[in-house]
């Protein structure tokens, strides 16, 4: 009598309860989720650091352009002391 109810018992462990089937979804569903919120903020950093990085060598160009600018003008002349004109009174 005893062998009856193990084959009885084997049958009814061939598959996966409906629990063991949802709680697997779970956790591949959380994992998922984890993950894709991952990627997104990668994603979002990278942006962030591209637009910046293209923002920064937008100022050193602006920069570049001033200082050229400034080089193509000649210095200021100040006048000799020693030839100092009388202020008027």
């Amino acid at each position: 009598m005893i062998q009856p109810l193990t084959n009885l018992a084997r049958g009814r462990r061939r598959g996966f309860t409906l629990l063991e089937v949802m709680i697997a979804v779970l956790i591949l569903t959380l994992t998922s989720f984890a993950i894709y919120r991952f990627v997104r903020g990668t994603l979002k950093a990278l942006s962030v650091s591209v637009s910046d990085t293209e923002d920064q060598l937008a100022l050193e160009r602006l920069v570049a352009l001033v200082q050229e600018g400034l080089y193509g003008i000649p210095p200021p002349r100040h006048p000799d002391p020693a030839r100092r004109q009388p202020e008027s009174e």
